[in-house]
């Protein structure tokens, strides 16, 4: 299927914010499901093209938020990218400012604000996806319950159908702790390599730890064999490109457990188990 790519501007009232957003969106006069996908920590809307279009080939609108504070230019100021991602890991204001986002672009996708696909978006057939830092955020707006400074807080949103999270965080960190994610009812799938480290260092098997919080019904995690944190983003590692094969898996995956779930192609699913990594469902 053809799409077209665009780049528009949602206004938050609430928090009187502009977020920037690029969407890519299937031809044709739909109504289409669509995914909201959060980047992670140092990218923005400009990010994750190639799942972007894989969602809008498969007759899914993607839109992807900038998150501000997070994005490419929180990078500047800092000695280097682990300097200010673990600043950005400290401050929950930034986390919840994700969610946030993601939230106004659901709300402006339900009162059809946007011009390029007015009139074309099944609001009520929504999903969210992320990587990294924004396999976090997709996890808060599914409900996850974090704890700061002894608080129990909860941003999530009841409206998107199921969540996607890329290279998913582990407990112990950002308010995740063991019980945080025991509201999660809806499908979530969870996704990382056997390379993909946590950012402070953390073995690729901590982010498995988010799988295994999660209740179950609609759960599925796979695990690609050596794979590195890049491969999500299709990005290189250093100077080695990513495995092309590595990024196929990605892009089928998240594409096939949309289909199933928003869609309601459940052939989808069938091709999701089907695929040669190493999985787990509950």
């Amino acid at each position: 299927m053809s799409f077209a790519v665009f780049d528009a501007a949602v206004h938050d009232g609430r928090r009187g914010v502009e977020i920037s957003l690029r969407g890519y969106a299937p031809a044709g006069r739909g109504p289409f499901p669509a995914v909201v996908f959060s980047h992670g920590f140092g990218y923005s809307r400009l990010g994750y093209g190639f799942l972007g279009s894989e969602l809008a080939r498969a007759g899914i609108i993607s839109l992807h938020p900038t998150h501000a504070g997070t994005d490419a230019a929180a990078l500047l100021g800092f000695a280097d990218t682990q300097a200010a991602l673990s600043f950005a890991l400290g401050r929950p204001e930034l986390w919840r400012s994700r969610a946030a986002d993601v939230t106004a672009v659901i709300d402006a996708v339900e009162s059809d604000q946007l011009a390029a696909i007015q009139g074309r978006c099944a609001a009520a057939r929504i999903g969210v996806a992320g990587h990294s830092f924004g396999a976090f955020t997709a996890l808060l707006v599914a409900g996850a319950r974090i704890f700061v400074e002894g608080r129990e807080e909860q941003h999530g949103d009841p409206r998107p159908r199921a969540f996607c999270a890329l290279s998913p965080p582990g407990l112990g960190q950002r308010g995740l702790q063991p019980g945080s994610l025991r509201d999660l009812t809806r499908p979530v799938l969870c996704m990382y390599g056997t390379r993909d480290q946590g950012p402070h260092q953390q073995p690729p098997s901590w982010r498995g730890e988010a799988f295994d919080d999660l209740p179950p019904g609609d759960k599925l995690e796979l695990v690609l064999d050596g794979a590195p944190h890049e491969t999500f983003a299709n990005l290189p590692e250093g100077e080695v490109r990513p495995d092309k094969a590595h990024v196929e898996l990605v892009r089928r995956a998240v594409a096939s457990f949309f289909r199933a779930h928003l869609c309601a192609e459940r052939a989808a699913l069938d091709e999701l188990r089907a695929l040669q990594v190493v999985r787990r469902e509950k």
